[in-house]
């Protein structure tokens, strides 16, 4: 396996991406219908200013039906469309660029609790990866 492989060749590059005001109560079905777990947030310019993950939006849902009220779901999407991003988002991200090794992004994942990394050039974001691209790189690769 070539783990000095740079990340352009494993990022995903086709991305779904949210503006720091655009609403919470949008998140749920972008998961759900992209089969994505983390969602950049970018500016006019497409640079990064934060990412919202799906622990993040499951925090928020859970929390606004922790009494199991029978209206419950009427709460959650109150509570959501009452949120921007900007309210949800991680703010202090870290990113690496395309030529990154797959190596390095492994070792930023390791040492760290998130679960994907932000791909800029030049200060605009280009692409992600994912602890799950890592996962598919090694057994396609074996």
């Amino acid at each position: 396996m070539n783990f000095s492989m740079p990340l352009a060749h494993i990022m995903s590059i086709q991305l779904q991406t949210l503006s720091e005001e655009d609403c919470a109560d949008q998140l749920g079905n972008i998961f759900r219908q992209h089969k994505i777990h983390h969602l950049p947030v970018t500016d006019e310019e497409n640079r990064l200013v934060g990412i919202v993950s799906q622990t993040d939006y499951d925090r928020i849902r859970y929390g606004a039906s922790l009494f199991r009220n029978p209206d419950a779901e009427s709460y959650n999407q109150a509570l959501l469309r009452s949120l921007r991003i900007s309210d949800l988002m991680t703010k202090d991200v870290q990113s690496l660029r395309p030529t990154d090794t797959i190596a390095q992004a492994y070792q930023l994942l390791k040492e760290n609790t998130f679960r994907a990394i932000p791909i800029l050039e030049k200060g605009k974001l280009v692409g992600i990866v994912s602890a799950l691209d890592l996962l598919h790189y090694c057994f396609q690769n074996q």
